[in-house]
């Protein structure tokens, strides 16, 4: 069996995949599975998109005998639909509460799992070089 510590679920945009793995080089030296999704932990919420999250975590421990889960959201995600509210108070909340419920689920779920890491991207002024990754408690 191979072996890798951590399943990451993040989101398909493209404007955050080279940011992304950066910070996942860095912050678990390359040792993971990346899911790509739209909406990222938005998908735990709904059924039909649950399924497939669940039974991409099931794989990841049964092959690679994982032992974290780090969520991934962002600003002005179009999943989320509302570009009027990026960079508000109101989109911070939605995340919040979509992450918070995913690890949740996760949680009940996988109870074997030592860490589930909750991330948030923002980036001021809609600059991805402004890009910063805040950790969610």
């Amino acid at each position: 069996m191979h072996r890798c510590s951590t399943l990451v679920i993040c989101c398909i945009d493209f404007r955050f995949q080279e940011f992304i793995r950066s910070f996942l080089n860095k912050e678990v030296a390359g040792d993971y599975d990346l899911v790509s999704v739209a909406g990222s932990s938005k998908n735990f919420a709904m059924k039909k998109e649950q399924e497939f999250l669940i039974k991409q975590l099931e794989i990841s421990l049964k092959l690679h005998n994982i032992d974290k889960v780090y969520l991934i959201n962002h600003q002005d995600c179009g999943a989320y639909g509302d570009e009027d509210i990026s960079d508000s108070n109101e989109e911070l909340e939605r995340h919040l509460l979509d992450l918070k419920e995913s690890r949740m689920i996760i949680s009940n779920l996988f109870p074997q799992l030592k860490e589930i890491k909750l991330f948030f991207i923002k980036f001021p002024e809609f600059d991805i070089k402004k890009a910063v990754v805040e950790q969610i408690g």
